[in-house]
């Protein structure tokens, strides 16, 4: 049962753009990649040449341009699906943050609701588990006094 459709795909652009990023970045390293061993492969059985940057310069540059922009098309689905992916999880997450957020205001709680497909739907349950017991017991946080840590400190790690 799904309860909306997605409106927005990019939610957390820290988490998503990263993850975009290291497909992106992968992908670069893929296709220098597999030019390198292209023109290895033309060093290996093509003509003798003086150097190493003759056998560069005598490829065709503008072939090798033409595959790799194609091959960044071929990019473009990928990454999209890169992105509905993540969202299965960045949304959730900043759905939970935004109730977290809510509360701690002092706001009212209404139940987490995740779509079928989205991930964290235990972290959810639990939320809101523990949201309704707050709610029933109406638990006012208590302010904590100021814990004594100055046995962390540097002057005290050897004792």
């Amino acid at each position: 049962m799904t309860l909306f459709k997605r409106k927005i795909l990019f939610v957390d652009g820290k988490v998503q753009g990263a993850l975009v990023a290291r497909v992106v970045a992968y992908w670069v390293a893929c296709a220098i990649t597999v030019e390198m061993l292209h023109l290895t492969w033309h060093i290996a059985t093509g003509p003798e040449q003086a150097s190493f940057f003759d056998y560069f310069w005598q490829q065709d540059l503008w072939g090798m341009a033409g595959r790799l922009a194609l091959c960044g098309l071929l990019l473009v689905p990928i990454t999209f699906d890169v992105l509905r992916l993540s969202n299965r999880f960045a949304g959730p997450v900043y759905r939970m943050q935004q109730t977290l957020r809510n509360v701690a205001r002092g706001g009212e709680f209404e139940p987490i609701r995740l779509r079928d497909n989205d991930f964290w739907h235990d972290f959810a349950a639990d939320l809101n588990a523990a949201f309704a017991r707050l709610d029933a017991q109406q638990l006012k946080p208590v302010r904590q006094e100021p814990v004594d840590d100055t046995w962390l400190s540097p002057s005290h790690a050897g004792n």
